[in-house]
């Protein structure tokens, strides 16, 4: 029950993104079909049973948000990209980026024979974690590219 509140609460958040973002559809889409594919992922996990243990490790996603604001934050008062402290920021948040975008696939691994996994309602999450999963490895090449 409580799962289900954050997750309701988590959809919200997503589809308020999605609404916020719809104005860069054609000059720059994937941000818009992230946050969208994300929001179909809970909705499917809020029409499945027996699956709310996905949740953790999907709402991990969001861990790389705090490090991204301290590092908007070194940017705003003119903190240089080559400072040992930006580079270490710049590194924690690539490594909690790829630990956080991967931390599915593990437990898809464990438990893909498991007949929750097999429910017709789970089928567009999974999906579209996919697309997602295919669009943050896009995102970490482009960063890791990006490294000083």
């Amino acid at each position: 029950k409580n799962c289900s509140r954050a997750l309701v609460a988590a959809l919200g958040f997503y589809l308020h993104d999605c609404w916020c973002l719809r104005g860069t559809v054609l000059q720059n889409p994937a941000m818009l079909v992230h946050q969208s594919s994300v929001a179909v992922c809970i909705a499917s996990i809020l029409h499945s049973k027996g699956v709310a243990w996905l949740a953790p490790a999907l709402m991990s996603m969001s861990v790389p948000t705090l490090v991204q604001e301290l590092l908007m934050f070194c940017g705003t008062i003119g903190m240089p990209a080559t400072r040992p402290e930006v580079r270490a920021l710049r590194l924690l948040w690539f490594s909690s980026f790829a630990a956080s975008k991967l931390a599915l696939l593990p437990l898809w691994l464990r438990h893909h024979e498991s007949p929750e996994m097999h429910q017709p309602n789970l089928l567009p999450g999974k999906i579209s974690y996919m697309l997602g999963l295919v669009l943050n490895l896009r995102f970490m090449f482009s960063a890791a590219r990006d490294f000083p």
